[in-house]
């Protein structure tokens, strides 16, 4: 017999991705032991060895433990698929979505930090990043906000599960392989007064992912502080988070001093709050996030190149710093 720990390291995932797959698909059915521990047998583990293998393979979790639970020995691979060849990921619907949503906010109500962490793991597990970034992260931030302000979730609550999310993306953040002479260098950040870090960091990962040279500043920065880090940095651009329609004032001035003192610095603005946001100094992105950064990359990462290729290559950028501030 295995336990929960065991059986993880052995199929080389966590006990909470390990739990997810046994809660949300029955792909094992746990033994109980007279003390009440979970225990699995060499035919469960089996099994999500199998699972583990298919989904590392390409595999979406749920074709993985769909054929797992169905296999028999050399069975044949249904509608003629091949373990080189998986088939088509298939997202999650929107009321499967919504129920996992429902799922992880009863978790955070209940400051269930095991639970919490099972659930944001297997949000992890079915979604691509970027799938993750355009149709999870701010459903979920809307989420915890209402829930806020509604009372379901005390301030705990929130705090608890942001963090959560927080240090999801903080690890893919720093695994994103941050290239030399990365083109564009960017910063990223939030506007005075606001703390939420979330969607920023969501921006900065996905940057870096797509292989700018990315500073993260964090959230709430004052004005000088900004304009420090951009005559410090010299970035290429400059991303303005605006998390809510509140921020948008602070953004509008904060974009207002950059233009002012860097005129020639193109100046992006993002998030649920930019449609507020005033003044015609800075560009304003409302699609999801990777698009977002795709035309961020397409738009400035020419503009490099040809900097670059001119005179004076030796004072000019060897890579594009895009610096975003939550």
């Amino acid at each position: 017999m295995h336990s929960v720990s065991s059986a993880a390291r052995l199929c080389g995932v966590s006990p909470s991705t390990l739990r997810a797959w046994e809660r949300r698909y029955g792909v094992v059915e746990p033994i109980r032991t007279e003390g009440g521990y979970r225990v699995y047998d060499d035919e469960a583990l089996r099994r999500l060895t199998r699972m583990s293998s298919l989904i590392a393979s390409g595999w979406s979790p749920r074709h993985a433990a769909a054929y797992v639970m169905n296999e028999d020995g050399d069975a044949v691979l249904p509608l003629g698929m091949t373990e080189e060849e998986p088939p088509p990921p298939v997202p999650p619907t929107q009321d499967e979505e919504d129920q996992h949503l429902e799922v992880v906010l009863q978790a955070a109500e209940e400051l269930n930090a095991p639970r919490v962490s099972d659930e944001l793991d297997f949000a992890w597990s079915i979604h691509s990043f970027d799938d993750l970034m355009d149709q999870w992260l701010s459903p979920i931030l809307n989420a915890i906000r209402k829930g806020g302000e509604t009372g379901r979730l005390s301030l705990a609550g929130e705090h608890f599960l942001r963090a959560g999310i927080e240090r999801r993306l903080k690890r893919v953040f720093q695994e994103s392989e941050q290239r030399v002479n990365a083109t564009p260098r960017v910063i990223v950040g939030t506007p005075p007064g606001d703390h939420r870090v979330l969607t920023a960091l969501g921006y900065a990962t996905t940057l870096r992912r797509a292989g700018c040279d990315v500073t993260y500043l964090g959230s709430g920065l004052e004005p000088k502080a900004w304009l420090d880090a951009v005559a410090e940095s010299s970035p290429d651009v400059v991303l303005v988070i605006v998390p809510a329609e509140e921020d948008a004032a602070g953004a509008s001035r904060l974009i207002a001093k950059l233009a002012k003192t860097s005129p020639d610095l193109p100046v992006y603005a993002a998030g649920d709050g930019v449609g507020q946001v005033t003044g015609d100094h800075a560009t304003l992105l409302t699609d999801v996030i990777t698009k977002c950064v795709e035309r961020i990359t397409s738009e400035n990462t020419a503009t490099v190149g040809a900097t670059n290729n001119g005179s004076s290559t030796s004072q000019a950028h060897e890579g594009r710093r895009v610096a975003v501030v939550a």
